[in-house]
């Protein structure tokens, strides 16, 4: 074993840290495999359970694979011995030193997928070990896919424990409840057990992974008994940001009279009805549906999510999310929803006709109901919220005629934001005159 590591030193210009770390890892890899012909991507070692048993576990962190290498290091010669030692030890400084700057991502990405981090954390120490920059892949592209993989394994897994299913039925839980309300919104209505049974089946029978017919029946039958119905209290502080949690059910889609399944599928035929006023194309409402948490074509999404990064993908879910929250109630706001498809160079002035109309109605100047409004979307937790350049922006636009356009994603803001502050009367001109007099009281 030769120590090369020398050779590309961390601080090296030439390359970066990162790079330079991977490149520790891939001396002891090369060398690993040269000395002793250990391939990473395949050794095991035997692990003993709590009951007893042992069983045969893939190394994930560098230092479970030390101990397992001493019995082959002693048959070294002293002077290779003493390279593995330098080589192994600037190895194992980068792996943690890595470990630890990517501990983040992996806490990302636990916290938007609600899997523990502690489950994820072999799936960083694992692609450090077999990353292999020679394919010309990224190392960030390839932890993101392999977390992204491992989320779908781990979900498939607890799926399958909870409904007593084999795993490979476990991964297919999500594209099962998709096919399943797919098909009952095209009903109108609640599948019967036959209908459900038959379209379950269906999708089992097109599927690559084969099943008995006994076992598809099985399958189908704890669908419909176990899979529960899809809850609609994550999609509310999206959708429907003003509401007070404590209140329980948000005043939109409460009927009173609906029984609570009834209500349940009135709301859900909401939420689909304003991805299509939304407009949404096929990637766009897989995409959506995966951040609310509801059922979707998770083949689609697998295949729109491996084409991106993370990040990319977070903020084009964010980007949907403001448009969707925009397309839901803009039915119930006559005077903004109308803006729904336009653009901010085509609404220009006809929003500032309408402010102004507005304006006067409540004996304010429009400047200062523009100021109130962005005072409400920059202090809000909704999805429009805006940072302070987007503010500036939207303050320019809305009272002076130096830009007549906006960006793009800073205009669905806006809109969304009119759009919610006419559904519920505009509470913040309310708040904002209220606190006006007072200060005249005083």
């Amino acid at each position: 074993m030769h120590d090369e590591s020398d050779d590309r030193p961390v601080g090296d210009g030439c390359r970066s840290p990162l790079e330079q770390h991977l490149d520790r890892l891939d001396v002891l890899k090369v060398g690993l495999w040269n000395s002793f012909g250990i391939d990473l991507r395949t050794a095991t070692r035997r692990v003993q359970e709590d009951d007893g048993q042992t069983r045969s576990e893939r190394f994930h962190y560098l230092p479970e694979l030390i101990p397992f290498l001493h019995a082959r290091v002693i048959t070294l010669e002293t002077k290779q011995r003493r390279a593995y030692e330098s080589v192994k030890e600037r190895a194992t400084e980068s792996f943690w030193k890595l470990y630890s700057d990517f501990q983040p991502m992996v806490h990302v990405v636990a916290e938007s997928t609600g899997i523990d981090a502690d489950r994820l954390d072999p799936v960083l120490g694992r692609s450090l070990l077999l990353f292999d920059a020679s394919r010309r892949t990224k190392f960030v592209t390839y932890l993101e896919k392999s977390l992204r993989e491992s989320v779908k394994n781990l979900r498939g897994e607890d799926h399958a424990r909870q409904l007593g299913l084999p795993l490979s039925a476990g991964r297919l839980v999500p594209q099962m409840q998709w096919v399943l309300q797919r098909a009952a919104m095209e009903a109108g209505r609640q599948l019967s057990a036959e209908e459900s049974d038959a379209v379950v089946i269906e999708f089992l029978t097109q599927h690559r992974c084969k099943f008995s017919n006994d076992s598809m029946r099985r399958i189908a039958e704890v669908m419909r008994r176990g899979r529960g119905d899809v809850s609609l209290q994550s999609c509310r502080e999206w959708l429907e940001p003003s509401v007070n949690p404590a209140s329980g059910v948000s005043a939109a889609g409460n009927d009173g009279w609906l029984e609570a399944q009834e209500e349940h599928d009135a709301q859900l035929r909401q939420v689909h009805a304003a991805i299509d006023r939304a407009g949404f194309d096929a990637d766009e409402q897989c995409i959506v549906l995966h951040r609310l948490g509801l059922p979707h074509d998770q083949t689609r999404y697998d295949r729109v999510a491996s084409a991106v990064t993370s990040a990319s993908l977070r903020k084009r879910a964010a980007r949907l999310l403001v448009r969707l929250m925009a397309a839901r109630y803009a039915p119930q706001a006559p005077r903004f929803g109308g803006l729904l498809h336009s653009t901010s160079s085509q609404a220009k002035d006809a929003l500032h006709g309408t402010l102004a109309a507005l304006a006067t109605e409540n004996g304010m100047e429009p400047e200062v109901l523009a100021t109130d409004l962005l005072n409400w979307m920059s202090l809000s937790e909704s999805v429009y919220r805006v940072s302070i350049a987007q503010r500036g922006r939207v303050a320019e636009y809305l009272c002076g005629d130096s830009i007549a356009t906006l960006p793009s994603g800073t205009f669905q803001k806006l809109k969304a934001a009119l759009i919610e502050q006419e559904r519920l009367g505009f509470p913040c001109w309310d708040e904002s005159a209220s606190t006006r007099q007072q200060n005249r009281f005083f």
